[in-house]
C-alpha cells in the first residue's frame, strides 16, 4: 500500500507573505513552529496559544498593534492529542525529554501559535498546528538531538491527523 505524502510547513518565525504574483497556494496538512526556549535544557509541545498582552517589542523595536486581534477568541487549543504525541516521541527516543506546556510565553512563540491557530479556525479547519520549544544549546549534539526530535514529532503528528482533518473538529 503506498503511503499518503503530506505537506509539511515547519517556521522559526511564522508565515511570511510573498508578493510573486506566481506563488501559487500550497495546501499544508501539518504546521509545526519551532522556537527557542532559554530557560529549560528539555523540549515543550504548546497545547494552547493565548491572545494575551505581548508587550515586548519586536527585534525592529515596534509592538504589535494589539487592537487586531481584539474580536479573535481568548484562546486556541491544538487540536492533536500533544500529550500522546509527546509519549511516543519519547518512546522512540528516551534520551529526550518532552513535555506539553500550557504556557508558550505570551512572546513571539505564542503569538505566532496563535495567528496560526487563528487561521484555521477562520476557515473552520481542524487545529493542526503545532508549537515546539527547543533548548538553546548550539553545539553539534544539542542541534543533532533537536533534528532527531523535530522528525520524531511530524512523523507522529501526522500518523495522529484525523481523516477529515481539514474540517473543523
Amino acid at each position: 500500500m503506498k503511503k499518503k505524502s503530506y505537506t509539511v510547513a515547519v517556521t522559526g518565525f511564522g508565515f511570511h507573505n510573498s508578493d510573486s504574483a506566481s506563488t501559487k497556494p500550497v495546501e499544508i496538512d501539518l504546521i509545526v513552529h519551532i522556537g527557542m526556549h532559554p530557560d529549560s535544557e528539555g523540549y515543550f509541545l504548546e497545547k494552547r496559544a493565548r491572545r494575551g498582552k505581548y508587550e515586548q517589542p519586536g527585534d525592529d523595536g515596534r509592538f504589535l498593534a494589539r487592537d487586531a486581534l481584539k474580536r479573535l477568541p481568548e484562546k486556541f487549543l491544538v487540536g492533536l492529542n500533544l500529550d500522546g504525541i509527546a509519549a511516543r516521541v519519547v518512546e522512540s527516543d528516551d534520551s529526550t525529554p518532552i513535555k506539553t506546556s500550557n504556557d508558550a510565553g505570551l512572546y513571539f512563540c505564542e503569538l505566532i501559535s496563535f495567528l496560526s491557530l487563528s487561521i484555521l479556525d477562520q476557515r473552520k479547519e481542524f487545529a493542526r498546528v503545532v508549537f515546539l520549544h527547543v533548548p538553546t544549546g548550539k553545539d553539534d549534539e544539542c542541534i543533532n538531538r533537536g533534528v532527531r526530535v523535530a522528525q520524531a514529532l511530524i512523523e507522529q503528528c501526522v500518523d495522529g491527523l484525523p481523516g477529515d482533518y481539514r474540517l473543523a473538529a
